[in-house]
């Protein structure tokens, strides 16, 4: 019996300790504040509302939110463009289209419709057009080759106006 109470002694010291260790864990972690304050979120870099991130770019790229101004492509030469039209167009594609990327980028307002088409290349993309609110979408496509002349052509009802830049 008394080698129980010997082994029961260094079990309880063991538990004192851990108690001890845990109060004074507790005691760091609630001594990060500063009267009452918590200067923990002062030590950590924060954005205010007023933090605004530009690229240099930023209003090159961006589409307005009107029809009346051609969009503008993040980079490239245009190759066509239209702005503040209505109804159906076709567009000469100015220069020979080369091998690779062609951007297109279409805005549009009017409840409908919009449909665009790359001739010879045949590629084809609709865009739904809202009353009252510019729609946007951008499509990239992939030339496999090079074509001496191109058109674009746009369908959509005399109620749609639209706004287009294509380019590589």
């Amino acid at each position: 019996m008394g080698e129980l109470i010997t082994v029961a002694k260094p079990a309880w010291r063991r538990v004192g300790l851990i108690m001890g260790a845990v109060a004074a864990c507790c005691g760091v972690i609630s001594g990060c504040t500063e009267g009452g304050r918590d200067t923990k979120s002062n030590a950590s870099p924060s954005f205010s509302k007023e933090t605004v991130i530009e690229t240099p770019d930023q209003e090159e790229t961006a589409p307005s939110d009107s029809v009346s101004v051609a969009p503008k492509l993040p980079g490239g030469q245009v190759l066509a463009s239209a702005e503040g039209r209505s109804g159906n167009a076709v567009l000469a594609v100015k220069d020979p289209l080369e091998k690779g990327a062609l951007a297109i980028m279409v805005k549009c307002e009017g409840e409908g419709r919009l449909t665009v088409t790359l001739k010879p290349a045949g590629v084809r993309f609709p865009l739904e057009c809202v009353d009252g609110e510019v729609s946007t979408t951008y499509n990239q496509v992939e030339l496999k080759r090079s074509r001496e002349s191109a058109s674009i052509e746009v369908a959509a009802r005399s109620t749609v106006s639209w706004a287009l830049t294509a380019g590589q």
